[in-house]
């Protein structure tokens, strides 16, 4: 089987990403201004950095995996190696270390917005979402049942425009399979076709044996397309 999974981006991860960075960077800013015995900024920043490390609890929310921050390791670290040589270092520095494990539930809080932020800006019940870029996709024969074709790539594309999601009924194709009333009713499959800039939506599409049915699958669904003609012409 052929499967299309082409490396991308997930600009709204990035966005949130750019916006925790930047909140603790104030953070940071504020309590270096506000310090009477001001360290080294470098030190300062290392100090965040290792105050970062900490045991966390991993799970997934709405297909995005998230961490949740437990023990400061960090803060201890920099407590156990600090402290011991001079106290007063410790006073200067603890408050970016606790800045550093703070970043964690930043991070966190923008993490489980991403899903939001994501649905706001591209539409999983539309097909084109992941059939974007069409231009360079291939498609390529999966059950002997059916005849070797070649993708229309310019019908494609312009009924990708108008394209109609419709309900089905996937227990009744198996039937009909196991059955013997149909071979294969997706005997072809797409690849080299690109989702929408900055979604990082990985897609398997299966091509209807008439070429004007479009099965997408994805890790949490399916959606089945149907278009008005066939995307598919006689193989060479």
């Amino acid at each position: 089987m052929i499967s299309n999974f082409e490396w991308s981006w997930n600009l709204p991860e990035l966005i949130l990403q750019i916006i925790s960075c930047v909140l603790i960077i104030s953070l940071l800013l504020i309590i270096y201004k506000k310090q009477s015995e001001k360290p080294h900024m470098g030190k300062a920043v290392l100090a965040a950095m290792v105050g970062i490390f900490s045991f966390s609890i991993n799970f997934q929310f709405q297909g995005h995996s998230v961490s949740l921050a437990i023990l400061p390791l960090g803060v201890g670290i920099l407590y156990f190696f600090i402290k011991r040589r001079n106290e007063d270092r410790w006073l200067v520095y603890r408050r970016y270390a606790w800045v550093g494990f703070l970043a964690n539930y930043v991070f966190l809080l923008t993490g489980l917005h991403t899903p939001l932020v994501f649905n706001l800006m591209y539409d999983k019940s539309d097909p084109s979402t992941y059939l974007a870029n069409t231009v360079d996709a291939e498609v390529h024969l999966t059950h002997e049942s059916a005849d070797q074709r070649n993708l229309h790539n310019e019908r494609l594309e312009m009924e990708m425009e108008n394209a109609q999601v419709k309900e089905f009924d996937s227990m009744r194709w198996h039937r009909e399979i196991e059955d013997r009333e149909e071979k294969e009713r997706f005997p072809y499959i797409l690849s080299r076709f690109e989702s929408k800039s900055g979604s990082n939506l990985k897609a398997v599409t299966f091509v209807e044996k008439d070429g004007k049915g479009l099965l997408i699958q994805t890790a949490e669904d399916q959606l089945y397309v149907r278009t008005e003609q066939s995307v598919l012409k006689e193989g060479e």
